[in-house]
């Protein structure tokens, strides 16, 4: 994960161009340049969870360890502070995904790299912990790593300039009965057939003891352990990681689209071993538990940066996993755009050239 900024070029490219057949629709979405800058308040080096509590937004970034801000609303969170853990890793955590609990019960998922993988080598094999506070996200009862893949897989040997293997880069999606919690992470792992984007769940009656109670998704089922266990790729990486001109997306981030009432995936793209992105794309599923369901990535910006990310502007409601017809469109924790979300469908034609237009921006005011 953590990798430092080297250039950022961005062009907006509006609406979505999947090729569909008769009788199907696709959501159609607009990036349109914003008037104001929003920028997180923290270093940002990964997906940025929020959450809302007793009428505060809790927004929490990370790059190496977690800091937590507060705010009325997103333009106004600040004073970011470092968050503690009850136990010391040796290694780093990244906070990517954050669930309140109708208590006030933070739910945290952290990306871990552990310090030495490889003997005298500076790279990592990341992996995928669990943790709980009961005090706004300030301090953290670590739960234990839920994802991890098998040591015996590691490639010391690769050309990645970060990683030897593992997963990481993730974000979370609860379905909307609470019964499942979906965690859509990236693979790293040594074997080509496991790396890219993969999936596993629990059941969100077994947060307060994730360990062994994640499943991923393998062959169709959901039946394969969160450690060490197999997995099948949603989006399988065209060209190992471990090759100089790697191809594959990874770091999702997932938001229930409220407009669209679906959830919408925006991904990285990289193509080479230093993890220089290619461009962002986006995909659209009915439901998290389908995770073969999801629609081909479609690009949707060029940029050599990372971690694309909505913020949702509802009032006690939005969210990087919750947003509406408009939200701000972030990536690498700075928001140059705002992205817009029309339930409208797109058919496609009946003879070729026969498109609809594509929509106006909304009108500035």
């Amino acid at each position: 994960m953590k990798r430092q900024l080297l250039l950022l070029v961005t062009v907006v490219l509006i609406c979505i161009d999947q090729p569909l057949s008769a009788g199907q629709t696709i959501p159609r979405f607009q990036l349109v340049k914003a008037k104001k800058i929003i920028r997180f308040p923290a270093e940002t080096d990964s997906n940025s969870p929020a959450v809302w509590f007793e009428g505060m937004l809790y927004l929490f970034n990370s790059s190496g360890h977690p800091r937590r801000s507060i705010g009325y609303s997103l333009g106004t969170t600040g004073n970011p502070q470092a968050v503690t853990f009850n136990n010391e890793l040796s290694g780093r955590r990244w906070l990517e995904a954050v669930i309140a609990d109708d208590d006030g019960t933070f739910y945290g998922f952290y990306h871990y790299e552990p310090s030495v993988v490889c003997e005298g080598l500076d790279k990592t094999a990341p992996q995928i912990g669990a943790a709980r506070s009961s005090d706004g996200g300030y301090s953290w009862i670590d739960l234990g790593i839920i994802i991890k893949n098998n040591d015996n897989r590691i490639r010391c040997d690769g050309a990645n300039k970060y990683f030897v293997g593992g997963t990481g880069d993730f974000s979370v999606a609860l379905d909307q009965d609470k019964f499942y919690l979906y965690l859509y992470f990236t693979s790293y792992d040594g074997d080509l057939p496991e790396q890219g984007v993969a999936a596993a769940r629990m059941l969100w009656s077994d947060r307060d003891q994730p360990v062994g109670n994640v499943f991923r998704y393998h062959e169709r089922l959901w039946i394969e352990p969160g450690i060490n266990g197999r997995h099948t790729p949603i989006f399988p990486a065209a060209q190992s990681w471990f090759e100089e001109n790697v191809d594959s997306f990874w770091g999702p981030s997932i938001h229930w689209n409220t407009e669209l009432e679906r959830y919408v995936m925006l991904l990285n793209r990289t193509n080479n071993k230093n993890f220089l992105s290619e461009g962002m794309y986006i995909s659209f599923a009915g439901s998290p538990e389908n995770a073969d369901g999801w629609s081909g990535p479609q690009k949707i910006l060029n940029t050599s940066s990372w971690y694309p990310q909505v913020m949702g502007l509802e009032q006690g409601e939005g969210t990087d996993k919750q947003a509406g017809k408009k939200a701000r469109f972030f990536v690498h924790g700075t928001s140059e755009y705002e992205i817009y979300f029309y339930a409208e469908p797109v058919y496609p034609p009946e003879r070729p050239g026969q498109w609809p237009r594509r929509p106006r921006p909304p009108r500035q005011r």
